[in-house]
C-alpha cells in the first residue's frame, strides 16, 4: 500500500495534498496530534496496541511542526509524488521522511527530532 501521512494546521494544504494523492493514486491520511506519541508502524498500519502504540508523553508545550511520511512508495511513485508536488507550486514541507526497517518503532514525535536536527545541519 502506497501511503503518505501528512501533518499540518494549514487546512488548504491539507487538502491540495491529499487531492494530489488521489490522483497519483496513493492512500492519505492525516495525522493528529494523538499521532505524534505513537510509533511510526503504529499509525501506519492503525494498529496502535502495545508494544507499537502509545509511547510516553511529549514534553510540555511541544508544538509539531509539518510533516509527510511516506510509506510503501516505490522510488519511481516518490519522484513523482515531489515532482507533481513541485509543478503544483504547493507551498513546501521541509521535514519528509520515509518509512523504514530502522524508524518504523520511533514514535512520530522521535522521527520528527531527527529530521529537524538534519534540517537545521543541512541549512547552517
Amino acid at each position: 500500500m502506497e501511503l503518505v501521512l501528512l501533518y499540518t494546521t494549514n487546512k488548504d494544504k491539507a487538502a491540495a495534498i491529499e487531492k494530489l494523492c488521489g490522483r497519483l493514486g496513493f492512500q492519505f491520511r492525516r495525522l493528529t496530534p494523538m499521532d505524534i506519541g505513537c510509533a511510526v508502524a503504529a499509525v501506519v498500519s492503525g494498529d496502535y496496541k502495545f508494544p507499537l502504540g502509545r509511547k510516553a508523553p511529549l514534553p510540555a508545550a511541544y508544538s509539531q511542526p509539518e510533516l509527510l511520511v511516506f510509506s510503501g512508495l516505490k522510488d519511481k511513485s516518490l519522484d513523482r509524488f515531489l515532482q507533481q508536488y513541485k509543478k503544483e507550486e504547493l507551498q513546501p514541507i521541509a521535514l519528509k521522511a520515509v518509512v523504514t526497517p530502522f524508524n518504523c518503532n520511533w514514535t512520530i514525535y522521535d522521527l520528527t527530532q531527527q529530521l529537524q536536527r538534519e534540517h537545521d545541519a543541512l541549512h547552517r
